[in-house]
């Protein structure tokens, strides 16, 4: 059963973004991805998606974002304009999807040079922004380049996103941006993605239906990602024995039993939607999908999931400072970009290990990924 579910998951997010991708490279990973999932060599085929992030720099102090580990860069050490555009130009032969993210991308003030260059390229692209920076403009120039996606981070209704992102009146700044790129777009889609928290589960309803009256494409909820404190000390005694000579990082909240307490309160507000998600004007997914038994041992201490990883066979994270990563929850370096080409960093010895360590058994992080 809990194959079905993620084969479903799954799904549903190619469906979201299948035009992203040509039919070929999609093909040619559906046909392929399980003789290399199950090779004794844990290589993999080119990446079909590249997530980029630009750079660690945010306007925001958002209280749930758990990036500050994975974005611990300094802006001095982001890598230059010429360095990323060079990147590009090197690989995009290989016609992978790019998502540009952060920190907040927008921050950037060669942003608009990077998308065009990636445009001019042939790859399709998209961007994930906090909705705050994209003013005058910058829409207008945004809407020109053709950009195939923008996805903004709503956080709950107004009061209970500004207190999140520390900053009063960015709900009301990311939405008219949103019905201002809305008005004016052609063929850019407009996606809302709403992480799953303790302060706004009670509110889920009313984040659908402020999606709904912006006239985005489609709305995500992605579940929070999240280890316990007993889940934390297990961890820390398997990565010492299957990765010892390894400084591993991990991205994740580490709650404690009151906040955990707090979600598995809260919980019966994500089930509702499960079972009505279909009434609602516009798409409304959930990432990862869950049945609801997965969803309730989700939100609690003894969570288990049966499911894989298979993110770390068809795609990756970039930092600001060009290292690359297989997630954005397990940091290790791969290799950076400003030293060896991307093919031979994605399966290089360190990669094939870290992917023939998680087909064995998942780590705690891994447990709670949106993307299984």
């Amino acid at each position: 059963m809990s194959k079905i579910v993620q084969i479903r998951s799954q799904i549903q997010q190619l469906v979201l973004f299948s035009s992203m991708f040509s039919w070929s490279s999609l093909c040619e990973h559906i046909i392929f991805s399980p003789f290399d999932y199950y090779s004794f060599f844990s290589e993999a085929r080119f990446p079909l998606a590249i997530n980029f992030l630009v750079t660690s720099g945010c306007n925001l102090k958002c209280k749930m974002c758990n990036y500050r580990t994975l974005l611990n860069t300094k802006r001095s050490e982001e890598l230059r304009t010429d360095e990323i555009k060079d990147f590009f130009i090197r690989e995009h032969k290989k016609k992978f999807h790019v998502i540009l993210t952060g920190g907040e991308p927008f921050i950037r003030e060669d942003i608009f040079e990077i998308i065009e260059t990636i445009k001019q390229l042939g790859l399709t692209c998209g961007i994930i922004t906090n909705g705050t920076l994209i003013t005058g403009k910058k829409v207008k120039y945004l809407i020109e380049l053709k950009i195939d996606y923008i996805i903004f981070s709503l956080l709950g209704p107004r009061e209970i996103h500004d207190s999140t992102t520390g900053m009063p009146g960015s709900f009301d700044l990311m939405i008219n941006n949103i019905r201002s790129i809305s008005s004016s777009r052609k063929k850019t889609k407009i996606f809302i993605n709403s992480p799953v928290t303790y302060l706004n589960m009670p509110y889920l309803k009313d984040i659908i239906h402020i999606a709904e009256d912006v006239g985005v494409d489609a709305l995500r909820f992605e579940q929070m990602n999240f280890i316990t404190e007993e889940q934390d000390k297990i961890q820390q005694s398997i990565c010492a024995e299957k990765f010892p000579n390894e400084d591993l990082m991990f991205c994740t909240h580490k709650i404690n039993n009151n906040e955990l307490k707090q979600l598995k309160e809260n919980a019966q507000h994500v089930e509702s939607l499960m079972n009505i998600k279909g009434t609602f004007k516009i798409p409304v997914y959930f990432k990862p999908f869950l049945n609801v038994d997965e969803m309730y041992s989700w939100y609690s201490e003894n969570h288990n999931i049966k499911r894989k990883c298979l993110f770390v066979w068809k795609s990756l994270f970039i930092n600001p400072c060009g290292d690359v990563l297989p997630c954005q929850f397990l940091i290790s370096k791969m290799g950076n970009i400003k030293q060896d080409r991307l093919e031979d960093i994605w399966n290089n010895a360190k990669y094939k290990n870290m992917r023939k360590q998680l087909k064995e058994s998942l780590l705690p992080v891994c447990l709670r990924c949106c993307k299984l």
